[in-house]
C-alpha cells in the first residue's frame, strides 16, 4: 500500500515549498534545470496524494511559464520494475494536463536500479555547463546512502541536496554494525563508540557534512506521535539564498522558534532578544556579529540569514527561559520580529 504517513506528507510539503522557489530562481539564471529523484516511488500515492516526482514536475511547469527558454530535465530511479512502471503511467497522465510547449521542453529519464549504480553518470550530467541541479535522496533505510555519495554530490557549486538521514535506523541497529558499515554511512574517522544516541549521531553527521562539503546545512527533525526522533530531512546548498529560503520553509511548518517572523502562532516560543547569560539569545548573536563596532542593518541581516547554525529549538529555549526567569524578575523581554 502506497499511502503516506503524516511525517511523509510534511517531507513532501518541505520539498514542494522549496522547489517552487528554487525553480523560479535558477531558471532565470541557468539554461538547464536538472532534478534527480533517487528513490522515486510511483509518483502518486494510493489515496491520490502526489509524491515527489509529481511535485517536481508541477513546480517546473510553473517556472516554465515564466522562463520557457530553460531546459527541464528529470531523472527518476527506483529498484522495483513494477513501481517504475506505475510511475511512467502516472507521469504520462500527469503531463497530458499541461500545455504542449512544456512537454517539448522536458526530458525524462527512468532508471530501474539502485541509484548508486548510475550515480557517477547522474553527477556528470548535474555538473554540465550552465546547469543547476537538485537531488532528492529519500532512501528506505540508513545503509542505502554512503556519506561519500553526499560529499561527491556537493562538489558541484550549483548542486543542492535534500536528503533523508534515518538516524533512528542507525541507533536501532548500531550493535549489529561493524566498523566498515559505520564508516560507509557516517564517513571516515567515525568510531562506533560515538554512536551513543540519536542526537550525538545526528550532530556529528551534520558537523562532518559542513566540514567536508563546505555547504550550508539545515535540517528538519521528523518525530513519531510519541515525540521520538525518526529521521532528519537535511538540506545542503552552497548559496546563502538557498539557506535563507529553506530556513523559512522549515520554520513555517513547525512551532519551533525562528528569527524574523510576525506570525502570532509562534509568539510564545519566539526568540527573546535579551536573555541574560544565554548564548542562544538574540543579544548574544548581536554581540558575536557586531562586537563593539557599528554595522549596517543589511549586513546584520545577511550575517544571520547566512548562518546555518542559528536555529533555536524548544529545548534550548526552555533552558534559556528557565535560566533567565531566575535572574530577571523586573526585566522586560522583547521578541525578535521582522519589520
Amino acid at each position: 500500500m502506497w499511502n503516506p504517513k503524516e511525517h511523509s506528507q510534511i517531507k513532501e510539503s518541505i520539498l514542494e515549498k522549496y522547489l517552487g522557489v528554487w525553480y523560479m530562481k535558477i531558471t532565470y539564471r541557468f539554461r538547464r534545470a536538472y532534478y534527480v529523484d533517487t528513490c522515486s516511488g510511483p509518483g502518486v500515492f494510493d489515496n491520490g496524494i502526489h509524491g515527489s516526482p509529481m511535485i517536481a514536475l508541477k513546480n517546473a511547469f510553473e517556472a516554465w511559464k515564466k522562463h520557457p527558454s530553460c531546459g527541464y530535465e528529470f531523472v527518476f530511479c527506483d529498484a522495483k520494475a513494477d513501481v517504475l512502471r506505475r510511475l511512467k503511467e502516472n507521469i504520462t497522465s500527469f503531463l497530458s494536463c499541461f500545455e504542449s510547449g512544456f512537454n517539448s521542453a522536458v526530458q525524462i529519464h527512468f532508471h530501474e536500479c539502485d541509484f548508486l549504480e548510475k550515480f557517477d553518470m547522474i553527477l556528470n550530467e548535474a555538473k554540465k555547463k550552465e546547469t543547476a541541479a537538485f537531488l532528492f535522496i529519500d532512501p528506505f533505510n540508513a545503509s542505502t546512502v554512503p556519506f561519500e555519495a553526499i560529499e561527491k554530490a556537493m562538489k558541484g557549486i550549483s548542486t543542492e541536496v535534500l536528503f533523508n538521514f534515518m538516524h533512528s535506523d542507525i541507533n536501532r541497529n548500531k550493535r549489529l554494525m561493524n566498523s566498515e558499515k559505520t564508516e560507509r554511512i557516517m564517513g571516515k574517522g567515525y568510531d562506533q563508540e560515538k554512536l551513543k544516541s540519536v542526537p550525538i549521531i545526528r550532530d556529528r553527521y551534520i558537523s562532518d557534512l559542513r566540514e567536508r562539503t563546505g555547504a550550508y546545512v539545515t535540517y528538519y527533525t521528523m518525530k513519531t506521535p510519541s515525540e521520538s526522533p525518526l529521521y532528519d530531512l537535511i538540506h545542503l546548498t552552497k548559496h546563502c539564498d538557498g539557506l535563507s529560503i529553506m530556513k523559512e520553509v522549515m520554520s513555517s511548518l513547525s512551532k519551533s522558534p525562528h528569527y524574523f517572523s510576525n506570525d502570532e502562532r509562534y509568539a510564545k516560543d519566539q526568540l527573546t532578544i535579551f536573555v541574560p547569560r544565554s548564548r542562544d539569545s538574540f543579544f548574544e548573536v548581536l554581540k558575536s556579529v557586531c562586537g563593539s563596532e557599528q554595522i549596517r542593518v543589511e549586513r546584520l541581516y545577511n550575517e544571520i540569514m547566512c548562518d546555518d547554525k542559528l536555529f533555536l529549538d524548544k529545548e534550548q529555549h526552555s533552558r534559556a527561559d528557565s535560566r533567565s526567569s531566575r535572574n530577571r524578575k523586573d526585566q522586560t523581554g522583547f521578541r525578535a520580529q521582522k519589520n
